[in-house]
């Protein structure tokens, strides 16, 4: 049998392994920051990975983090810093081993990200004290999640006895729902309960009017949050249905003189400036229509726009080889907004001679040129 003191030696080359270089952690520090996290959480998230990489349950994430700990890392803390109340499975196991693995699988599944939704939510209460108590509550969950989850585990495992909580019908709201609706049935969250105690003390001494102005600081926190919820959300949009696929953008590229892959390279650009937060996105948007058409009309901003773009790899977008192949099956991937302009193979046939034959540049994005050919461009 291996003994204690070689079982300590093993782990400590573990951990060894797990090194990582000083420019890594300034890597690290920049991710965070562009996942609006504060750099300082660069430690307290390294302690997080090499835990979760010396237990994990899967003995191949430890040598594949072994093999490339710096590259491992990076990868790691950019999903985890974009996940910022995220609870480490070894507590969600510490609160299974105390009220049992069902209660602390619900709680981390579900209950958890509505209390979240709830503090978010709330913060935007007109009772300043509420709109304050809510702020500190995921500034501390922020800092220190496993901390308040085991916290909310004890208050948790107490409601589920009581008459009443299991049965609300806020129970089965997402915590999107939760965050986001315009009205809600009443309900007490239980974070409301953890805040009460943890922070009566320093609101006791603080004046009103010092809790007014942190709930106005709160307000705007959630505000700028739910913008950039909006922002995100218009991004993934763009991924799924690409304004330049769309005929009115296509007939205002046009119109301006620009061709399929300037408008592109237009949108591409655009649409990080809105995952960065760089344009104005009110909360509920669900477009950016509008900013990119203002872009594409602004002679002076696309060109500030375009000489910062990097062209696509040709590995990202289709050659002659493959455009002078498409058929008919194409047809049948067009926008809807296509459907006026009557494309049928004969134009298909047309717009594919004219790029094999260097009539016109091979586009990034041969839907969207295709749209330009047919609108005669």
């Amino acid at each position: 049998m291996v003994d204690i003191d070689r079982k300590m030696d093993l782990l400590r080359q573990r951990v060894a392994s797990l090194s990582i270089k000083a420019e890594t952690i300034e890597a690290a520090e920049r991710i965070v920051k562009a996942n609006r996290m504060v750099s300082k959480i660069v430690e307290p998230l390294r302690k997080e990975w090499l835990n979760d990489m010396i237990t994990h349950p899967n003995a191949g994430e430890f040598r594949l983090a072994a093999s490339d700990p710096d590259g491992h890392f990076l990868r790691w803390i950019d999903l985890r810093s974009r996940r910022p109340y995220h609870v480490t499975r070894r507590t969600v196991a510490s609160v299974g081993e105390k009220y049992g693995t069902d209660t602390a699988s619900k709680l981390s599944i579900v209950v958890w990200p509505q209390e979240i939704a709830w503090a978010q939510r709330m913060r935007l209460d007109p009772n300043p004290f509420t709109a304050t108590k809510s702020a500190l509550f995921l500034r501390e969950t922020l800092n220190n999640p496993s901390k308040t989850f085991s916290a909310m585990a004890d208050i948790y495992s107490d409601a589920i006895m009581r008459v009443g909580y299991t049965d609300s019908p806020v129970q089965d709201l997402s915590a999107a729902e939760i965050r986001f609706a315009t009205e809600l049935p009443e309900f007490a969250p239980l974070f409301q309960r953890y805040a009460a105690r943890a922070y009566a003390d320093t609101l006791k001494n603080m004046t009103r009017d010092q809790v007014e102005k942190l709930a106005q600081r709160a307000a705007a926190e959630e505000n700028e949050d739910r913008r950039l919820v909006a922002a995100e959300g218009i991004a993934r949009a763009a991924q799924r249905s690409p304004m330049r696929r769309s005929v009115s953008t296509i007939r205002t590229a046009i119109a301006f003189k620009l061709d399929s892959n300037t408008t592109f390279l237009l949108e591409s650009a655009f649409i990080r400036k809105v995952e960065a937060g760089e344009v104005d996105i009110e909360p509920g948007q669900r477009t950016a229509d509008a900013g990119f058409l203002r872009l594409i009309a602004d002679p002076a901003q696309r060109d500030a726009v375009l000489s910062m773009e990097n062209l696509p790899s040709t590995a990202a977008y289709m050659d002659t080889w493959e455009i002078a192949h498409l058929n008919a099956s194409f047809l049948d991937q067009l926008p809807p907004s296509y459907t006026p302009l009557a494309c049928g193979k004969a134009q298909l046939g047309s717009w594919q001679e004219a790029v094999v034959t260097g009539k016109r540049p091979c586009p990034y994005d041969a839907v969207s040129d295709l749209g330009f050919f047919l609108l005669g461009a």
